[in-house]
């Protein structure tokens, strides 16, 4: 006869409580993991068209930015998904708002915008530039007072609208060279560059990079003087880089510009790849 094997109820109650206590461990292990989730997506923010930055080409985007871009996304390992916003003003709302991971705009660094976004090192400096009809007989002398009575807009939200309103709307002399009724911003930078197309305006000032990639595009536009603002372009991350995504991000910048990578980008882009 075989003999029966007993158990104690301590021995049966410290068995359930091993085996709860095990479930709830894998239970919490699971909980931290989907809490923090390795990504394998990096999404970033942009504006186009603001060539040779960011330019649409078909369904896709591609430019300056979006190759700086796909640079960043291979070193994390991770599939690059770009968003693009019709409005230059909502990409820092929307890396502020965790919508996205990145912005990657020809954003200008600025202590303004150093205050809601964290910012790589400078990859491109910039001046402003004004556009005008070929056919104008205007110029650009770097003064103020040449935009004496003329109808100027330019894109909303952008260095350029601050320099417009800082120098011609609000100068610091007292004496505004326009009156804001002359003057007009727009949200899609198309809007501002055909609206000097047709007359409606008498210049534009823009970043001078995207004046040029203008004036490749439309014979019935030329540049008649350059403002020397001297402004850095940076990529952008959440306040604070609570991804710590800018220490890669630098140190591609870094090993394109030993390269000179950076430079073959922008020849790559200036001289009219599309």
């Amino acid at each position: 006869m075989r003999q029966r094997n007993s158990f104690s109820p301590i021995i049966i109650g410290l068995t359930i409580l091993a085996i709860i206590g095990a479930g709830f461990l894998a239970i919490t292990r699971t909980r931290v993991k989907l809490a923090h989730p390795v990504k394998d997506f990096l999404v970033v923010g942009t504006n186009p068209p603001f060539a040779p930055f960011e330019v649409k080409k078909g369904a896709n985007v591609v430019g300056i930015d979006m190759d700086l871009a796909e640079r960043i996304a291979d070193r994390l390992h991770r599939r690059l998904v770009i968003m693009t916003f019709d409005e230059f003003g909502s990409v820092l709302p929307a890396l502020g708002a965790g919508k996205i991971d990145l912005a990657a705009s020809a954003i200008t660094i600025t202590p303004e915008r150093k205050e809601v976004a964290s910012f790589s090192i400078p990859y491109y400096t910039a001046a402003q530039a004004v556009l005008a009809a070929r056919n104008s007989t205007l110029r650009y002398t770097r003064e103020p007072q040449d935009f004496a009575g003329l109808r100027v807009t330019c894109q909303a939200k952008t260095t350029s609208e601050a320099w417009v309103e800082q120098n011609l709307i609000h100068n610091p002399s007292g004496v505004a060279p326009i009156d804001s009724s002359l003057y007009a911003s727009f949200d899609d930078m198309n809007y501002a560059v055909q609206s000097l197309r047709l007359g409606q305006f008498d210049v534009i000032v823009l970043d001078q990079p995207a004046a040029e990639k203008l004036v490749e595009t439309y014979s019935d536009l030329k540049i008649i003087g350059v403002i020397e603002t001297h402004e850095n372009y940076g990529l952008a991350v959440q306040q604070g880089d609570p991804e710590h995504l800018l220490p890669v991000i630098n140190q591609v910048i870094q090993d394109l510009q030993k390269k000179g990578g950076l430079q073959k980008l922008f020849d790559k882009w200036q001289g009219g790849e599309q």
